[in-house]
């Protein structure tokens, strides 16, 4: 090859390298560097997946579907809180209204346990003995959706085993083995978890009977995990792995196509009067622009209650995906 022929080829690499850095600086007109008083994540970012306007429209036909429902028995009230994770809407129906946590106060707990280890590192991987016995005082030990897990009497467990219990097959007794091994065991521990629930906007309730999360407040807990914004980066990952592999399908995840991944976390509880909550909240993660959608129900019926939280997430993904450009 001649030197005219290799000079050639280098000017048209250097070339293409100034072409590929100008559109990674550029996207259209607008320039990618300099911004002082907003994300550059948004200015500089491709163009969103899905169209990023009001939805007005399938708010009213949720809103029309909820008052239905009540009407003809099957709840007495639902709460949908919705959030666009890629700087798109957000909206809600009735997402200020209290319910019973139940089963969704694990989640917190186990991030209040993830935090502690990242300032006692290895903390997690302490073992304990497993004794009946001892969370025999709790209530709510039985659930309506059994978890399949089965702590031998006498057998020792890493907390993190626990936890991963808890946040993936919803499970009771390892729950309350983590609520009962804060209460004995670590210095401070009752006070480290009111504090850290305190934080996360979400405080336990002291009977079967308080209501006090609302779905806009435990819809922040999945915001802080996907933003690394409480937990550090590994320890988001791992939580929100944990969600995704969460065994309850009958919520937000009967609502998607198959092979969607749901990282989500359900609660269910049922109260003295015969009224029943059934909620579930997660990350929905449609590709390449996940959202985050939040259902609380209350009933008499728990089979009618996960219906309406699997019809109104096919009614959201489908008004999502229709979005998309």
């Amino acid at each position: 090859m001649g030197m005219r022929s290799v000079l050639w080829v280098v000017f048209a690499f250097l070339a293409g390298a100034i072409v590929v850095g100008l559109a990674g600086r550029y996207r259209g007109d607008v320039e990618c560097e300099g911004f002082r008083h907003i994300n550059p994540d948004y200015a500089c970012a491709e163009r969103p997946v899905i169209r990023k306007t009001s939805y007005a429209e399938l708010v009213a036909r949720i809103n029309d579907l909820i008052e239905k429902e009540s009407a003809s028995g099957t709840m007495s009230v639902a709460s949908v809180y919705f959030r666009d994770l890629r700087g798109g809407p957000v909206w809600g129906i009735n997402e200020s209204i209290n319910f019973a946590p139940a089963s969704l106060l694990k989640l917190p707990l186990v991030m209040t346990l993830f935090s502690l280890n990242e300032n006692i590192p290895g903390l997690i991987d302490t073992e304990i003995t497993f004794e009946m016995a001892r969370i025999e005082r709790f209530e709510n030990l039985k659930q309506h959706e059994l978890s399949g897990v089965r702590l031998e009497e006498g057998k020792k467990y890493r907390l993190q085993e626990l936890a991963r219990n808890a946040i993936v097959h919803s499970d009771n007794v390892s729950y309350y083995v983590l609520v009962d091994y804060f209460h004995t065991v670590v210095p401070e521990g009752v006070s480290f978890v009111t504090r850290t629930f305190q934080e996360l906007g979400v405080i336990a309730p002291r009977s079967l009977a308080e209501e006090v999360v609302t779905a806009r407040v435990y819809a922040a807990l999945f915001r802080l995990l996907y933003n690394v914004s409480f937990l550090d980066a590994r320890s988001s990952d791992t939580l929100l792995g944990w969600l995704a592999d969460a065994s309850f399908a009958k919520g937000l995840a009967a609502g998607v196509p198959e092979g969607t991944t749901v990282a989500n976390k359900f609660g269910e509880r049922d109260l003295p009067d015969g009224t029943q909550h059934l909620h579930d909240c997660g990350i929905v993660y449609y590709p390449d622009n996940p959202y985050l959608l939040c259902v609380m129900t209350k009933g008499r019926k728990w089979e009618e209650l996960a219906r309406v939280m699997g019809t109104i997430s096919r009614m959201v993904w489908e008004e999502v995906d229709s979005r998309r450009q």
